[in-house]
């Protein structure tokens, strides 16, 4: 159980304050005849966003329920998006939480099972089932009133929610950090008709999966390991290629990182590729801002924000490269975008000590020190690349450091 403050941090961050006040008011007021009807619609509306969120928990878990009964592996729910803020076990099933409390993800393994292709698909299907299932059973017991006026209707509205769930069956690609990613029923066309060779890897998802976590945790030589192994075992594999490439930059060695982005770059315009472009150019840019080749880093990172726009780790690169070769304002604002001094973590400092130089170059000295001071108190956060820019930030703004 996290502490009480985390606690509430976790309520209120996905369920925000603002439909319990716009409740709490409606609640006083409806008493006032003039107001009446209006309070009623206010507390509906107010329910539907409020059950919106529990309607994504019901379908991720339906996700990862259907995944139990055809023999795979649930694995994770992640409520979400932005800055992890809380994360726990149960029974082997992670769950977290981040910062933005907009949609969400479910992951689970299933090996080399027979029939994979209709496992996978019942999988895919659980989501909008359980959403159907919910809003079913709600209406068998209470029933549905549409007349959000007439008085307060919280099993119709939580009917509404559940049913839109259906709408995860419309086949196209969503953003998911910048990234495309396919609707259920997206997923499900391609999982039903494409061709066998789609399947090949799925042996090894038990072992990307472990990887990963393993990533998460910083455990980065043990990582790189893992990784290695699984290119041994799949050839030119882009996950383990790029994933091996992002471990070393990491560990602060680009030199050693290169060759395997060179050898992603020759194939971004293969199929296999194509979709990690704006990723493979963004790890390549990064390499180059290491190394201090700063006209080399934003010819990459330019070419990675035209695929990756919407990617705060792909706007986060531009916005540093873009400081470095003097664009101060235009770097602020793409860094901007990845600040958040409530979660520190290595993405969110090294926005902050990009912003300390750049305030400091337009001599605010207390925003430069506010972020200095963010930083400092979170170095252990950083990964040893960043320590290297932290550094290279501070020697930049010498002879007028922050007093420690």
């Amino acid at each position: 159980m996290p502490p009480r403050s985390l606690l509430v941090e976790i309520l209120y961050n996905y369920f925000p304050k603002w439909p319990w006040i716009v409740i709490g008011v409606a609640l006083m007021l409806m008493f006032v005849p003039e107001v009446e009807r209006l309070s009623f619609i206010a507390i509906n509306l107010s329910s539907i966003y409020l059950f919106a969120k529990i309607g994504t928990i019901i379908h991720e878990s339906g996700h990862l329920m259907a995944a139990y009964w055809v023999g795979g592996k649930p694995k994770r729910m992640s409520l979400g998006t932005g800055h992890e803020i809380y994360r726990a076990e149960w029974k082997g099933l992670k769950i977290i939480l981040n910062s933005v409390p907009i949609g969400g993800t479910a992951n689970a393994t299933f090996g080399d099972l027979p029939g994979i292709r209709w496992r996978l698909a019942f999988f895919l299907l659980g989501g909008v089932l359980f959403n159907v299932g919910a809003a079913l059973i709600f209406y068998m017991l209470f029933g549905y009133d549409l007349s959000f006026s007439s008085g307060i209707h919280l099993s119709s509205t939580f009917i509404i929610v559940s049913a839109l769930g259906v709408f995860n069956l419309i086949p196209y690609y969503t953003s998911h950090y910048g990234l495309p990613l396919p609707t259920d029923g997206l997923a499900l066309l391609q999982t039903l008709f494409s061709r066998k060779r789609k399947f090949q890897n799925i042996s090894y998802s038990e072992d990307y999966f472990e990887a990963f976590e393993c990533y998460e945790r910083r455990e980065y030589e043990k990582t790189l390991s893992m990784y290695q192994t699984l290119n041994e075992k799949i050839e030119e594999d882009a996950i383990a290629l790029s994933m091996m490439s992002v471990i070393l930059l990491k560990q602060n060695k680009p030199d050693e990182a290169m060759p395997l982005l060179k050898k992603l770059e020759e194939k971004v315009q293969t199929k296999e590729f194509k979709g990690i472009k704006g990723v493979i150019y963004n790890n390549i840019a990064w390499g180059y801002l290491l190394k201090n080749d700063i006209p080399t880093a934003y010819h990459y990172s330019s070419q990675a924000i035209k695929a990756l726009s919407k990617n705060k780790t792909v706007g986060g690169t531009y916005g540093c490269i873009l400081i470095e070769r003097g664009d101060i304002d235009i770097g602020m604002q793409w860094l901007l975008l990845n600040v958040d001094m409530k979660h520190p973590n290595d993405g969110t400092l090294v926005a902050s000590m990009y912003l300390m130089l750049a305030y400091h170059l337009k001599n605010d000295l207390a925003k430069r020190d506010k972020h200095q001071k963010f930083v400092r108190e979170n170095e252990s956060k950083l990964d040893r690349d960043s320590l290297l820019l932290w550094e290279r930030c501070l020697k930049k703004i010498e002879p007028h450091p922050l007093a420690s």
